[in-house]
């Protein structure tokens, strides 16, 4: 078993997973034949039934029961049984979802220079320019990518831009904090509250709505 980490936070119970297990296995640790069916025949992608599984799994060690993870048109997931907000977010070395009575939005990502050679877009240039006043500017940009990530999935809005609607005021980079970022969606500009934690190979951001 993977489990990497359960925890409580701001109002959000998340669980996390380190995608090692073959699909086989996967489906034993769900122990729900129905359901493992059901997802075997949703994807012809090996890689997207292990992240499906792995998400019920982690939903269902949160909630104690078996709930059926669905999408909307827009790629959003939810669940009928729970009746609670859920996001769920996938990387190569990690797997999280997160439930809360409340709207929210989880993103993991590993760390790396990818984000730094993607930078103009999806920041500002003013975010841009805090990069050069940082010294480990690839565990800033990660930061910012999965942080706009997280808004994007807790906003859920068609057409959100990075760079133009979601803004993230400079901050001091530590090992795990809070953070806020403010959200124009076209009605109204949102403040959001940002819970972020540094893992050694990957980053964990929560977004929920709220002010710092």
């Amino acid at each position: 078993m993977a489990l990497l980490e359960t925890e409580e936070c701001g109002g959000v119970r998340l669980a996390m997973w380190a995608p090692l297990e073959e699909t086989d296995v996967l489906e034993v640790l769900l122990g729900n034949a129905v359901m493992c069916s059901h997802i075997k025949t949703s994807t012809a992608s090996d890689k997207r039934r292990k992240e499906l599984l792995t998400a019920h799994i982690l939903l269902k060690h949160i909630t104690g029961r078996d709930c059926v993870i669905e999408h909307d048109e827009g790629g959003k997931p939810f669940s009928l049984e729970l009746g609670m907000n859920i996001s769920v977010s996938h990387c190569s070395r990690c797997i999280a979802v997160a439930v809360s009575n409340e709207a929210v939005g989880i993103d993991v990502e590993n760390i790396g220079c990818r984000q730094m050679a993607v930078a103009e877009k999806f920041l500002s240039v003013v975010e841009r320019g805090y990069l050069s006043a940082v010294a480990d500017r690839d565990r800033y940009a990660a930061l910012l990518w999965s942080v706009k990530e997280a808004v994007y999935k807790l906003v859920s809005v068609n057409g959100l831009s990075f760079v133009d609607d979601i803004s993230v005021p400079y901050f001091i980079l530590r090992n795990d904090g809070v953070l806020p970022a403010y959200c124009n969606t076209g009605a109204e500009r949102r403040g959001i509250v940002l819970f972020y934690r540094f893992y050694p190979n990957f980053i964990s951001v929560i977004a929920r709505f709220g002010e710092v």
